[in-house]
């Protein structure tokens, strides 16, 4: 466990991190014109849409790669940081990822431990 950090320094780096990586995916999928390639009736997709239509499984992560290998390297393991992929968790990590995209800091969000816990 870190014990040169507090609660909130491990908080803010675990959610800026977070909002880094879906920047970034949010920002290859818009250069790479991904909807328009994969044949999607929206003009852009986002990282959150991506992450419906793997989870309906309408889409995979290796459709999406195949239309440009360099930038989506890496695409399923990030996508499994941002967004937590195992059905039982989804109800906490939904809360997550609403505070996330609120950007800002409430009594509902986690604890150091929480946090640690998250990013393992």
């Amino acid at each position: 466990m870190v014990t040169d950090r507090s609660d909130n320094c491990i908080k803010n780096y675990y959610y800026s991190t977070l909002r880094k990586h879906l920047r970034r995916i949010n920002k290859n999928l818009k250069q790479s014109q991904a909807a328009k390639r994969l044949n999607l009736k929206v003009k852009n997709i986002s990282a959150e849409q991506l992450y419906q239509l793997v989870k309906e499984r309408k889409l995979s992560y290796d459709s999406v790669r195949e239309l440009d290998p360099v930038r989506f390297k890496d695409l399923d393991y990030t996508m499994n940081l941002i967004f937590n992929h195992d059905e039982d968790a989804n109800l906490a990590h939904n809360h997550s990822l609403k505070l996330l995209q609120a950007s800002h800091v409430t009594s509902d969000t986690p604890t150091n431990q929480q946090a640690l816990q998250m990013l393992a």
